[in-house]
């Protein structure tokens, strides 16, 4: 019984100690107070659509988060890369979307609620076109004045097409004797074609008849004519091969050991990509460089670097092909790489990648057209099997003066 008394008092001091004690567990959250926050809010959009040409689109509004993380921007749903933003403004790059009324929408994750911009136009930057469908290897483009475009296919057989300028009509034109690296247009209106060899040829298109240009010492694959009608051409251990109008040749000694990938002219200058046999530091060993013209006969001056290809960070197995300018002084290189073109503004000096994300992957051959067209090869697909399309771009711009179209 004494023993049944104990144990009552010692749970009755207990309970009265408990009672006297404030319990200082979390808070519920049903009973925490709630922190107003502002939704976000779009105000205006630029550009108000997107054309071809545009690479970027700015979102203005307010109450942005502060932090990167926390803002997202979807475009139909489909996440975009933000690439500057603020309180008040982001930047996104083109997402890989089309049509007249997507809708834009924006998450700060720091609020609770979103923004919608809707309908926002964008348009279609790229098509496949002159049906080529027989997975035939094609190696070379070339356009002609009034916009008509040839396309060299290699393999067998070899052989050049013409596609109309509308891209309605495809006709086979006949064969070359060699396989064909590169391929220009004359002034005589016929196709200059280069094909890793000695000989140069010509191909009339009228009368679908090849025949040789000139025979020369070094094996070019590239070439370019300048606006005095001087045809600059390299290739492999080759130098720099000039031929004038009256046809004499003299080959300047400049990149003798290296290959030259490609040539294309621009305010005046030469311009070549070309992966060098010894690099070091003043010699990247994949680079554009440039040349001044200095005279009417051919001569050059001192190069310039004007883009080291390690500049871009593309997958390290990959190679620039080609390359292109606009008439603005941007350099566009074909790669084999997942971004099949990248691009390098040299006035601002600024690298980016033209249309990220959307273009089909393995770029190749480029060549523009008379307008804002850009065509290119598409060698290989993503998982590297081969395609061998040919792809049109709309650049919303054009290209830098073709000095070989008859004036």
């Amino acid at each position: 019984m004494k023993s049944t008394i104990k144990i009552l008092i010692t749970l009755t001091a207990v309970l009265l100690v408990m009672a006297g004690c404030e319990y200082d567990g979390p808070t519920a959250m049903y009973d925490r107070p709630y922190e107003e926050t502002d939704p976000p809010v779009i105000t205006s959009v630029d550009p108000p659509e997107a054309v071809a040409g545009v690479n970027f689109i700015t979102i203005y509004g307010e109450n942005f988060s502060e932090t990167l993380d926390s803002n997202k921007v979807y475009v139909d749903g489909f996440l975009s890369e933000i690439v500057d933003f603020d309180t008040s403004f982001l930047t996104i790059r083109r997402p890989n979307r089309t049509g007249d009324s997507t809708v834009i929408k924006v998450v700060n994750y720091e609020t609770i609620g979103h923004a919608t911009h809707s309908p926002y136009k964008i348009l279609p930057v790229y098509e496949r076109y002159g049906g080529f469908i027989e997975n035939a290897e094609l190696t070379a483009l070339a356009v002609s004045s009034n916009g008509d475009l040839y396309v060299a296919q290699g393999g067998s057989p070899r052989v050049l097409y013409h596609v109309s300028s509308d891209g309605s009509n495809k006709t086979l034109l006949g064969e070359t004797s060699r396989g064909v690296t590169d391929m220009k247009m004359a002034p005589d209106g016929k196709l200059v074609l280069l094909c890793n060899n000695k000989s140069i040829y010509k191909f009339n298109v009228e009368e679908k008849l090849e025949t040789e240009w000139l025979s020369q010492d070094e094996r070019v694959s590239f070439g370019d004519f300048d606006a005095d009608g001087n045809f600059y051409a390299g290739g492999r251990k080759t130098g720099i091969v000039v031929i004038k109008p009256d046809l004499s040749v003299a080959t300047i000694d400049l990149y003798s050991n290296d290959e030259i990938f490609c040539m294309r002219m621009f305010n005046d200058a030469l311009y070549l990509l070309v992966q060098t046999a010894r690099p070091d530091e003043a010699t990247p060993e994949m680079a554009v460089w440039r040349h001044p013209i200095q005279d009417a006969n051919g001569t050059l001056g001192e190069k310039e670097l004007v883009v080291d290809w390690a500049v871009f960070e593309a997958n390290e197995e990959s190679v620039p092909i080609y390359f292109t300018i606009s008439k603005e002084g941007v350099i566009y290189l074909s790669s084999d790489d997942v971004q099949s073109v990248y691009s390098y503004d040299m006035h601002l000096q600024v690298r980016d990648i033209l249309y990220k994300g959307i273009l089909p992957a393995g770029g190749y051959c480029l060549s523009w057209g008379i307008g804002n067209d850009l065509y290119m090869v598409q060698g290989e697909d993503i998982e590297g099997n081969e395609v061998n399309d040919l792809i049109r771009i709309d650049m919303g711009t054009s290209g830098a003066p073709y000095y070989g179209w008859s004036k």
